[in-house]
């Protein structure tokens, strides 16, 4: 799988099979102010769950985002729903290098179909893709192995 899907192989790939996983991993570079899970909450790709990438990074570190040990990654990932089975593709509301650090955890602990969505939100909306509001859609839990 290419690391890259553009909006309109998102669109026909959901229209294809139901083992998409779309995740936003938008979190906060230096320098900028905005509340990612905010932002997610007023528009958001329909079906999709945020990716907390603060969660996803090693408690014990004082290092800011260390990558978590594959135990605390795989409960967290498997709690979003997501299993081998799932392609996943992540997304960010603009900054583009938090949905690239998603793919790569991902990629890190062995999940193979992962992308990224070629221009993020921005483009999604320019193509005129559609938004949900609200909280993150829930998925029962899935073992990742």
């Amino acid at each position: 799988m290419s690391p890259l899907l553009s909006v309109p192989a998102l669109t026909k790939l959901l229209s294809q099979t139901n083992t998409v996983r779309i995740l936003d991993a938008t979190a906060l570079l230096p320098g900028e102010n905005t509340d990612p899970k905010l932002g997610f909450q007023q528009g958001h790709i329909p079906d999709s769950a945020y990716f907390d990438i603060d969660a996803f990074s090693d408690p014990e570190s004082s290092k800011p985002h260390t990558a978590p040990t594959p135990t605390r990654f795989e409960r967290l990932f498997g709690a979003l729903g997501i299993s081998n089975e799932n392609i996943v593709v992540f997304y960010d509301q603009g900054n583009i290098a938090s949905s690239c650090r998603g793919w790569w955890l991902a990629r890190l602990f062995g999940h193979e179909n992962v992308c990224v969505l070629d221009g993020g939100l921005p483009e999604w909306l320019r193509q005129g893709g559609r938004l949900e509001q609200g909280e993150s859609v829930s998925a029962p839990a899935a073992s990742l192995y």
